[in-house]
């Protein structure tokens, strides 16, 4: 975009704007602009920016869109998100149901991190998806997880 005054628009200006579409849950244009961005490296969101995406689509019970950002993020910039993002994502999965994805996801952190569960996920990642072993009547499992933490 060129424009008569002011400074060039960046990836952190662009960041900006995704986060605030993202705060007021405008999805379409949402996505319009993510399409964008993620075909050009110079426009690519900040990390904080693909957070709050993830985070809104999750509390928006748009669990699939946020799972989908996630691993395009993950697999595509080797980066993961924050833990509050990472806890509101496998709460939005528990939520849907899907207690065996919750607990791959989880797996797959804690292998990335080496084990070590506080680098990507923190206690209440394992409180959501005990809560949803629970759910399923898989105690045992839940206990074992907590045991094993």
């Amino acid at each position: 975009m060129n424009r008569p005054y002011g400074c060039p628009l960046d990836r952190f200006a662009y960041s900006s704007l995704l986060k605030l579409l993202a705060k007021f849950r405008v999805f379409d244009e949402v996505e319009s602009l993510l399409s964008e961005l993620i075909t050009c490296e110079d426009k690519f969101p900040t990390l904080e920016a693909l957070d709050a995406v993830i985070k809104v689509y999750s509390d928006s019970n748009l669990v699939n869109k946020a799972v989908e950002l996630y691993y395009f993020v993950l697999k595509t910039y080797d980066l993961v998100p924050h833990v509050v993002t990472v806890n509101s994502l496998l709460h939005g999965i528990v939520i849907c149901g899907k207690i065996k994805d919750a607990r791959r996801l989880y797996d797959e952190l804690v292998e990335r991190s080496g084990g070590v569960e506080d680098k990507f996920l923190d206690n209440f990642s394992t409180c959501i998806i005990v809560t949803g072993l629970s759910k399923e009547g898989k105690v045992e499992e839940g206990r074992k997880l907590i045991e094993d933490k």
